[in-house]
């Protein structure tokens, strides 16, 4: 059902090569299968699903993708039909891009992770290390980031330090759009490929960087009660969703059962 992954213009080739949050999803799959104990494997679950969320509910074109490809319409409609399963804790749109954060001496390519002010930042709360976490409430798009400690000691930046972020237009060569980001906070999750990647900001600057209209989106993330139920509830959510839509259990993404997945 999926249609081929599609081509991507780079700043550089380290945007090419950067990680992404799925080799940080497939790296929690391989501990989570080695841990021992239950309560580890339930600890390792937690933490991760933070930063992923247990379920991504996104168009089919963008399952093989690093980044948001292509959007749809957030509305209340759907968000009802949704919110209806019965194991669904909580949800919260995002729409993820790749750019490039440069310094006057170096540059970093990372992952723009975009949320909006139904986004709990509480979840990151032990995670986050200095500042606080991006203001989202304002009507204008926001420039306050949250960084990762690794990013910021990369690029020698500092809590409150401006900094540059060049993104690629569309598919097709051309000047890179700038933005100038303030970092407001720093976080360690102590996963490297989250890490040396993920960037928190504002939704608003994802859709204006990709010229969406302000209700359209990359994907939800969901979040489940009980974590044991969670394919079933991958099933139940899928069956709600327009035909354009896939609902994909993360930690289960390599499994062959996996609704959507061809």
């Amino acid at each position: 059902m999926q249609r081929q992954k599609q081509n991507k213009s780079t700043v550089s080739a380290r945007i090419i090569n950067i990680a992404t949050v799925a080799v940080a999803i497939g790296i929690a799959a391989i501990l989570i299968a080695i841990a021992t104990s239950e309560g580890l494997q339930r600890e390792i679950q937690e933490k991760t699903s933070v930063f992923n969320g247990h379920i991504l509910v996104t168009p089919f074109e963008n399952n093989e993708s690093q980044v948001s490809l292509l959007p749809f319409y957030d509305n209340q409609g759907l968000r009802d039909e949704i919110g209806k399963e019965k194991n669904l804790m909580r949800f919260h749109s995002i729409a993820l891009k790749a750019g490039m954060l440069k310094t006057k001496t170096d540059f970093e390519g990372f992952l723009l992770k975009g949320v909006s002010n139904d986004f709990e930042w509480s979840s990151l709360s032990s995670f986050l290390i200095q500042g606080a976490f991006p203001n989202l409430l304002q009507e204008n798009a926001s420039s306050e980031i949250l960084i990762s400690e690794i990013l910021a000691d990369r690029l020698g930046l500092s809590l409150g330090d401006r900094v540059e972020a060049f993104f690629q237009n569309s598919t097709e060569q051309g000047i890179p759009t700038r933005r100038r980001f303030t970092i407001v906070g720093i976080y360690f999750s102590g996963f490297p490929d989250v890490d040396e990647n993920l960037v928190y900001g504002d939704l608003k600057q994802v859709q204006r960087l990709n010229k969406w209209n302000s209700n359209q989106i990359g994907g939800y993330e969901l979040f489940v009660s009980n974590f044991k139920y969670l394919q079933q509830t991958a099933n139940n959510i899928y069956d709600k969703l327009p035909s354009d839509l896939n609902s994909i259990p993360i930690l289960l993404v390599s499994h062959s059962n996996t609704k959507g997945h061809a």
